[in-house]
């Protein structure tokens, strides 16, 4: 067995969660990003925002139906900020029947509602059984995007309206740039708007690697001008180093990826093995992802300030409009006739009114 590689150095300090700032002065602290997590204990015990998978959560129920999805009362420190995420491309890659992406919607619902009813805590979104469009698996699955698509939608629309206590995330999914033009206007065609979601996903940007981050960028920047939340999936470092002032949010389970693949190990660990599960190499790699967002693309200028500019033009257009609907419902109605003065009459000479006398 490959013994794991030291060299690497445990994190000293990283950058804390505090909420989202849209006007912080650290690029990094504009966006929500999860780190993908294979553990739900992390829940509570990571100081940061946790990306968790449905698939790990059943492998961890444990006899008697109990789950270990918390630490003991008291023993975490974490935010308890997180969101759960289907697992469909793992779901059809795998071909593995028992995932939770198979089960049937009502089936799913309940699962996701027994991981909050466990954890205590609502995630900040839940995604769908989205309907992944990598081309290989299209052509593993034998579907096409556009069937993908509307199943996508309609997935989406069930859970929803048959169960809307959870907090479903809308995914806007496809390939190329119009194909997620044409699922954002298939969701408008449902009565779904985009636009009033905390959360949007972007899917099947993860596993595009390193020579299609270009169109990674050309979908995110297609879809700007629709000012909305989106949450990249899985996305790269280089792509995120360009598309971050676009995203609401971000995810990624790379850090456990590289240590496998590099066996990284980093000094002082205590654990067996590589760090693919170690928390203190979770958060070094957020570091690294978050320094290619302070970085940003030289060539581009920024955009949160036009983006905001744009949003306040568009919420003032919409007051605007909401005022003149109200005054064509409800006329003011028109002033009564004012009576016509009467005008005095002038002062009468002296002698005039001494005659009168």
């Amino acid at each position: 067995m490959t013994q794991p590689r030291l060299g690497f150095t445990r994190p000293d300090n990283f950058t804390p969660w505090a909420g989202v700032d849209p006007l912080a002065d650290d690029p990094a602290q504009r966006l929500t990003y999860f780190l993908g997590a294979h553990r739900p204990p992390w829940i509570s015990q990571a100081p940061v925002p946790v990306f968790l998978s449905l698939a790990p959560v059943v492998r961890y129920q444990g006899r008697d139906d109990a789950w270990p999805l918390l630490s003991p009362v008291g023993a975490g420190n974490g935010p308890m900020v997180y969101a759960i995420d289907s697992g469909a491309f793992t779901a059809l890659d795998s071909g593995n029947p028992d995932h939770p992406w198979h089960l049937g919607e009502d089936s799913y619902a309940e699962l996701v509602q027994r991981v909050i009813f466990h954890t205590r805590v609502t995630p900040m979104f839940v995604a769908a059984q989205d309907r992944p469009c990598e081309p290989e698996l299209l052509a593993k699955t034998g579907r096409d995007v556009r069937r993908n698509i509307f199943e996508t939608v309609e997935n989406f629309c069930y859970l929803s309206e048959n169960h809307p206590d959870e907090p479903w995330l809308p995914t806007l999914q496809g390939w190329t740039p119009d194909d997620y033009v044409m699922c954002a206007e298939v969701y408008e065609q449902y009565g779904v708007d985009l636009g009033k979601y905390r959360n949007v996903g972007l899917g099947s940007v993860c596993r595009r690697g390193a020579e299609q981050t270009a169109n990674v960028i050309e979908v995110v920047k297609t879809l700007a001008p629709l000012r909305l939340n989106l949450h990249g999936f899985g996305m790269s470092i280089d792509a995120l180093r360009v598309c971050a002032p676009y995203l609401t949010s971000a995810d990624s389970t790379a850090w456990s990826l590289a240590a496998r693949r590099r066996q990284l190990r980093l000094d002082g660990c205590e654990h067996v093995g590589d760090c693919r599960n170690c928390l203190s190499w979770a958060l070094a790699w957020r570091e690294t992802v978050f320094d290619a967002i302070r970085a940003g693309d030289p060539a581009q200028p920024p955009v949160e300030l036009a983006r905001m500019a744009a949003a306040d033009v568009e919420r003032l257009r919409r007051e605007l409009a909401a005022a003149e609907r109200l005054a064509a419902l409800y006329p003011v109605p028109a002033p009564a006739p004012v009576a016509p003065v009467v005008p005095m009459p002038a002062p009468r000479p002296a002698e005039q009114l001494a005659l009168a006398i």
